[in-house]
């Protein structure tokens, strides 16, 4: 099975410092049906590849709501 992932977005982070934050976080957004997150705590972004668009605001509230992260930049690739 392919799976063709049409929009990419790149969040940067607050409070993302450690491989145990890329995983909390990959692990948030992966729940989201036709996603795919990775997360790279030394830039402090996340790449996130969906299969359907998912609007900025549902993808800056399931990392918000992790509780310690913040989303503070958004940017469709």
């Amino acid at each position: 099975m392919t799976l063709i992932l049409e929009d990419n977005e790149i969040l940067t982070v607050d409070g993302m410092a450690c491989q145990g934050c890329e995983s909390r976080i990959e692990n948030t957004l992966n729940n989201l049906e036709g996603v795919w997150a990775k997360a790279n705590a030394s830039t402090k972004e996340v790449t996130v590849l969906m299969k359907n668009k998912i609007d900025e605001k549902t993808l800056k509230k399931t990392v918000n709501t992790i509780g310690v992260y913040t989303v503070m930049k958004y940017k469709e690739v």
